[in-house]
């Protein structure tokens, strides 16, 4: 498996996909994998921690915005 590449951003089709299949994927009560990496708790978790992630980058992109108009 080719290494990845973590800096890279994903595009927002990509992660917007992905967070449709995961709210499919709350649906579904009977979903068990034995890749712990893909269990229903692990991809909450990361669900989780990429909103403030999401957020804090937004932030920082209007501010930018502001100081730009500012000028």
């Amino acid at each position: 498996m080719p290494n990845q590449d973590k800096i890279r951003r994903l595009g927002l089709q990509v992660i917007s996909r992905d967070v449709n299949s995961f709210q499919g994927l709350q649906t579904v009560s009977t979903y068990d994998t034995t890749d712990s990496n893909a269990s229903v708790a692990n991809i909450q978790q990361a669900y989780q921690a990429m909103l403030p992630q999401q957020q804090a980058e937004t932030d920082k992109l209007f501010v930018k915005i502001l100081q730009f108009k500012v000028r």
